[in-house]
């Protein structure tokens, strides 16, 4: 009895959901694929598959499906193991059913912006204080999580804010005052003959 609830347990034994609509067409990728498969025979023998080859197909699909289950075990054995290594996204929900739970609900944001402000006041008074900028890090993460619909939104505007600042040029920061921040070179505008943002209205 216990091996059967031991085996009961696995993943293996437990049946997927029902599927929903989803974002991408399978089978035109598939199709893709099969193609460039068929290109590749070519390539290698000079012609595609072609029937009375003189090979066994059956022995040829019963090894390729050997291979293919070993692969797919190696596969889910690898995400196992990634999925027990840190996730942001798992860290977020985390410690947005926390936040909400002791907190409430709700933006906070003034009582937020003045515990990020005791915090930053703190690491100016010791700033090889690692745990205190960890703090900022986790108050800023809450701000977003209240203000944003859900934890995947933040996730990707945290992506989306490092592409557009990957993207971005900045000064030499061999010449920037060490006191005082960097920021990105503006381009001008000709409309409004002032630096600023693309994205940000001009001036005039």
């Amino acid at each position: 009895m216990k091996n059967k609830e031991n085996t009961e347990t696995r993943p293996a034994a437990t049946p997927e959901p029902m599927s929903t609509v989803g974002i991408d067409e399978v089978f035109p990728e598939l199709i893709k694929d099969m193609e460039s498969r068929r290109q590749l025979g070519i390539e290698k023998y000079g012609h595609s598959l072609q029937t009375h080859n003189g090979r066994d197909p059956l022995m040829d699909a019963y090894q390729e499906r050997l291979d293919d289950v070993v692969y797919t075990k190696q596969f889910l054995m690898e995400r196992d193991s990634r999925d027990s290594q840190f996730s942001l996204k798992n860290y977020l929900s985390k410690q947005k059913d926390w936040f909400l739970r002791v907190f409430g609900p709700g933006t906070r944001d003034a009582g937020l912006t003045a515990h990020i402000k005791g915090e930053l006041d703190e690491i100016r008074d010791n700033p090889g204080d690692l745990e205190e900028w960890i703090d900022v890090l986790i108050l800023g993460f809450e701000g977003a999580l209240r203000t944003a619909d859900n934890v995947d939104d933040v996730i990707a505007a945290l992506q989306a804010k490092q592409d557009k600042n990957l993207s971005r040029a900045w000064p030499d920061w061999r010449d920037a005052d060490i006191d005082k921040p960097i920021e990105h070179v503006k381009p001008f505008c000709k409309k409004c003959g002032s630096w600023h943002d693309p994205e940000k209205p001009c001036s005039i």
